[in-house]
This record gives C-alpha cells, structure tokens and sequence, in this order.
C-alpha cells in the first residue's frame, strides 16, 4: 500500500486542516490503515507545532472514526488524547475562537461514550450541547446533537422518544438542507433510521423526495464500508451525492445561489477582488457571503471550503 505524504508548504495551518480532511475522505470511503498513516503523520506534526495544537480535538475525532471503522478499541486513543480536552468546557462551546476545538472535543467525548455503552452519560453531554446549540442558533449541531439523543434514548429502549427526537432532527435537516448530517453518522443512529424506515415512523411533513434521497445516502454510506476495494469509491459517492441534490432544492447546507455561485468561483482559485468583479457585487459584500458559508459548511477557512465543497460535489465541474 502507497503512504500518503503530507507535503512541504509554509502555511502550517491550512495543510494539517486539509490533510485531516483527506484523512476524512479516505476514513468514509473504507480506506481506513491509508487514513490512519496520514493522521499519524499528521500527529506528528502537530506535536511539533504548539501554535496549532487546537487541532488535536478534530484529529482526534478522525482517528476514532477510522478507529470504529475498523472494528478497533478506543480506549488506547482515549488515554493519548484525554488531557488535551482538559481545558475546555461546555461553556466554551460555539463562544470565541475555542469554537470549534470545544465542538470537537465534545464529539470526542460522546464517541467514547457511545462506544463505551454509557448510554446515560452520553445523553447528557449530548442535551448539554443540544441546548447550547439552541441557544446560539447552530442548526447544524442542534441536528447533530439530536440524533445523538435520538441514539442514546433508543438503546436505552425508549423508542418512542427516539423516534421523536430523530423525526425533530430530521425535520431541521429538511428545512435547512442539511441532509448530510444525518446521512455521515459517525455515532450510530442509523440503526433507528432504518428500523423507522422499515416501520414508515417518519413525520407527515417530511417529504418523499426527502426521505428516499435521505435513503439512497444511508446506503451508499453502508456500501462504502462494507467494501473498502470498490473500484471508484469516489465517484460513486459523488454520484449519490448529485442524484440527493437532484431533487432537492439548489441550496444544500443552507447556502443560497448566491452563496453556491461564490462558492463555484472560489473553487476556482479566485481572490475576493477578482470574485467581486465577476459577481458585480462589492468586495464588503463578498467578504460577508464568505462567512456565511464558512459557517454554514462549519468550516474556518477558503480551503477547508473548497475541499468541503469538492468532496459533496455543491458545485459544477468544470469540463
């Protein structure tokens, strides 16, 4: 097997954000050993690199994915990382610049939780950052979050309150386009989404479009980890990401067409000005769209955004 290599540039910051989002790519599409030498790699680096040493949360998280994928124990990963959630609390999430590394480090927590069976403890984080979500107007982790709750309450056999917890979840994910939190479930609450599937236990105002797109993504997930040799896993995640916004409205994620046609000139390697220029609209404004779809893609930066947008196909090839 080929090692992946990170390369030599001088922006820290945006190569170890773009690597652990290659390292996302590889986890999903069932190539986990190729995900875990770049992410050890990756560790590496950051051990090196104080500065950016928030990142540990998030690569983290990756690794307990790939972990998880592979049928692995978390506690190793556990007793590596613990202390570099030491510092951060619930309080700190979606405040300052300690957003998204409380963001990950709580959806560290929950994993081990998960994975633990503390059904009970993970309920509570999981409403702890719910309500927080709330608070602030994060739609894309109050989804997250439910789903967890969703999760927790169904292994613990209340399923009617999961089933309402997972059509709440669901009904935001339709509203706001964010199918796609459902569908990447890292957590395991597809179980319950298949069982309400089977039963038809979904909510009269999900659509039909909604739920057999929502459905055709389940399964390409489930196909991608049940067989990691697929021949172009890549294009086949792309095409069931294109036949989902097909019959969904242009927006995914939230964005408008305006954010979409911003984000498609981005793809392109344009600065601001040049963007500007070619949407006729003010530099301020172009500044103001950007930051919207960072956070609407919970990314932080062009090139976390451009990555995001590649790997959901929410722009047009170019031919």
């Amino acid at each position: 097997m080929k090692k992946s290599k990170l390369p030599d540039n001088n922006n820290k910051t945006e190569r170890a954000i773009s690597y652990d989002h290659l390292a996302h790519c590889l986890t999903t599409q069932g190539r986990c050993e190729e995900s875990l030498l770049l992410l050890v790699q990756l560790r590496f680096r950051l051990a090196r690199q104080p500065l950016i040493s928030d990142l540990l949360p998030e690569l983290c998280f990756e690794l307990m994915r790939a972990y998880r994928r592979m049928g692995l124990d978390l506690g190793s990963l556990q007793e590596q990382y613990g202390d570099c959630f030491a510092h951060i609390s619930l309080e700190s999430l979606f405040h300052g610049q300690q957003d998204r590394e409380a963001v990950f480090a709580l959806k560290c927590q929950l994993l081990m939780l998960v994975d633990d069976g503390d059904e009970l403890s993970a309920l509570n984080y999981a409403m702890q950052g719910l309500i927080k979500s709330m608070q602030v107007g994060d739609l894309r982790h109050r989804i997250l979050f439910s789903g967890v709750k969703a999760l927790c309450e169904f292994k613990q056999g209340r399923y009617s309150e999961a089933r309402e917890s997972m059509n709440g979840a669901m009904v935001l994910a339709q509203r706001f386009q964010f199918q796609y939190v459902i569908a990447e479930d890292d957590f395991g609450w597809s179980d319950l989404w298949r069982i309400m599937d089977k039963n038809n236990d979904f909510e009269a105002q999900l659509s039909n479009e909604f739920i057999s797109g929502l459905r055709a993504l389940i399964a390409q997930k489930d196909h991608m980890s049940s067989s990691p040799a697929s021949a172009s896993p890549i294009a086949e995640t792309v095409v069931a990401h294109r036949k989902v916004r097909s019959s969904l409205r242009p927006d995914c994620f939230g964005l408008t067409e305006k954010e979409l046609k911003i984000l498609s000139l981005l793809t392109e390697g344009l600065c601001n000005k040049r963007i500007a220029r070619r949407s006729e609209i003010a530099l301020t404004t172009v500044k103001w769209h950007l930051q919207n779809i960072f956070g609407k893609l919970e990314v932080r930066n062009r090139t976390q955004a451009v990555v995001k947008a590649q790997e959901l196909a929410l722009v047009n090839d170019k031919a």
